[in-house]
This record gives C-alpha cells, sequence and structure tokens, in this order.
C-alpha cells in the first residue's frame, strides 16, 4: 500500500478509492462462469497475493528480448510442434541426423527472426548461447526419435488447446458455482495394445519439475492430471481411452564441467539420463 500510495504521490494524483456501489461489489464476487487454466490455479495455490497482481492487476516487468526460460521455452514448443505435427510418427524417426539437424535450425532461426528482431541489436554472445541451444534441441529430437522407436506409442496431437469448446473439466464448488479448466497440453500421444487404446499426455519442460503427493494435496504440480481427466472425462475427445500417464520430457540436458570430462566426445550416458522422462504412469496406481 505504501509503494501504490507513493507513486501517487509523485503523479499528484488524487481519487476516491472506496466502492459504494453494492452492485459492483457482487459482480467483483460473482466469478460466474469461472474459467482458470490449471497453470493459473496452480499460481493461486502458490501464493494468492502473487496471482492477484498477475491475473487481476495485471501487473508485469517489461522483457528484454533475451534467451530467458520464457523465449526458451517458446523456441522448444515452436521447434517441435513443426517438426512432429507435419509428419507421421514413422516418418519423424525415420529422419537422418542431417535432415533432423536442417529443419531445426531453419525452424529455430525463423523463430528468432519472427519473434526476437532478428539479427538486430544481438551480441556475439547472444548469437553464441543461442547455436548452443539449437544445438541442444537436435540431441534432444534424436533422443525423441529413440524412445519413440521403443515405444508403441504414437503422437497424435500438438498444442491441443482444452476449454475452446465443450472439451473442458467442469467442477462445481460454493453450491451452485462452477468452475471450468482451459490450458494447452504440448503433446499427445495414443495407442492401442489388443482391444484397449491407451493415452498419454507429455508436457515438455526446460527445468526438473515432478509430481508427487504432497504437491497435488496442496494444489500444486496438478496440470497436467487436470488435462487427462479434461481429455478422458464422459462425453470428451478421448473418453473411451485409458489413462496411460501423464510425463514431463525434459529438454535441457546437464552435462559435467568440462575439466572433469574424458573427453568432448558427447557423453551418451549423460545425456539419456537428463532427457528421462519423470511422471505418474500406470503403474503407480498399483
Amino acid at each position: 500500500r505504501n509503494k501504490i500510495e507513493f507513486i501517487y504521490q509523485q503523479y499528484n494524483y488524487k481519487g476516491n478509492y472506496n466502492i459504494t456501489d453494492k452492485t459492483l461489489l457482487e459482480e467483483l464476487k460473482s466469478f460466474t462462469p469461472l474459467k482458470l487454466s490449471s497453470t493459473k490455479l496452480e499460481l493461486y495455490n502458490s501464493c494468492h497475493f502473487k496471482y492477484f497482481c498477475n491475473e487481476i492487476l495485471k501487473l508485469s516487468e517489461r522483457e528484454k528480448v533475451e534467451l530467458n526460460p520464457i523465449y526458451i521455452g517458446n523456441i522448444i514448443h515452436n521447434c517441435f510442434y513443426k517438426l512432429l505435427s507435419r509428419r507421421t510418427k514413422n516418418e519423424f524417426i525415420s529422419m537422418n541426423y542431417e535432415k533432423l539437424s536442417e529443419e531445426i535450425i531453419f525452424h529455430n532461426e525463423e523463430f528468432k527472426q519472427n519473434n526476437m528482431s532478428g539479427d538486430f541489436e544481438q551480441t556475439p554472445r547472444f548469437d553464441m548461447n543461442y547455436k548452443k541451444l539449437t544445438q541442444q534441441i537436435i540431441k534432444v529430437a534424436t533422443h525423441m526419435q529413440e524412445e519413440l522407436m521403443q515405444s508403441d506409442f504414437a503422437p497424435v496431437k500438438f498444442e491441443y488447446g482444452i476449454g475452446k469448446s465443450s472439451n473442458s473439466l467442469t467442477l462445481s464448488f460454493a453450491g451452485d458455482k462452477t468452475l471450468k479448466f482451459n490450458g494447452i497440453v504440448d503433446r499427445i500421444d495414443t495407442c492401442s495394445i489388443n482391444d484397449d487404446k491407451y493415452i498419454r499426455i507429455i508436457d515438455y519442460k526446460s527445468k526438473i519439475k515432478n509430481i508427487n503427493p504432497l504437491n497435488i494435496n496442496n494444489g500444486i504440480n496438478m496440470q497436467m492430471l487436470l488435462y487427462l481427466f479434461a481429455l478422458t472425462d464422459n462425453g470428451m475427445d478421448y473418453y473411451d481411452y485409458k489413462t496411460a500417464g501423464v510425463l514431463y520430457s525434459p529438454v535441457k540436458i546437464s552435462m559435467p564441467d568440462l575439466e572433469n570430462a574424458p573427453s568432448d566426445k558427447p557423453n551418451i550416458t549423460q545425456i539419456n539420463s537428463s532427457l528421462k522422462m519423470d511422471g505418474l504412469l500406470l503403474d503407480s496406481f498399483e
């Protein structure tokens, strides 16, 4: 409050902050219908005040065009969306290293030109880090090829919107009120085994994120489970599929210090360990 009053004093702003209109107060607290993404629900459960500042007051800092976690996440999502959505599973895993690298370099350069001002006022350091990120994505993509080769699952949907139409998860609360969840699923994989159909959802993460019962009980890291419930609820797009699991797919490779590395060759064991998916699978509930 003191900081806000200080800002008002700098601009000699005076106003009446008392809300006396009862109708307005009722509208402010009614929230009907209430639509909320699982990410915003997690933010609310983490810190009510932060949620209020971000989502109600819409306060935000000016963002610098740099390789921060937000831009890195957008680059990765854009690359894998274009890489996977335009071809079948077999076409993707059949791509050789040269073709895979060429396409990833093209998509990342296209993203930089369209969303990060291209080469305008970019430093050599930025250019070096961008090339390192591109090379890392190439390693992740080759690992993804190997993972899909060993799995019956095949990617079928990408950047799939939940809640834009009737495919949203609706929960009741506070008597007659309802809450509808919406959001974007990075990737949906399906497979058929005998007469059963299975679905799993994949979320790309540039930092380590785990699902555990303690967090779920406190309303944290529920995003993937809410998406899965929304997709398989009665009447939804995948209601007749069995839930195989929810998985976080790391897209960041943790490498040892170069001084301690025996050679400059890629450490396949380290790469595979860094990119191992984590989450909840069907066996986790048995």
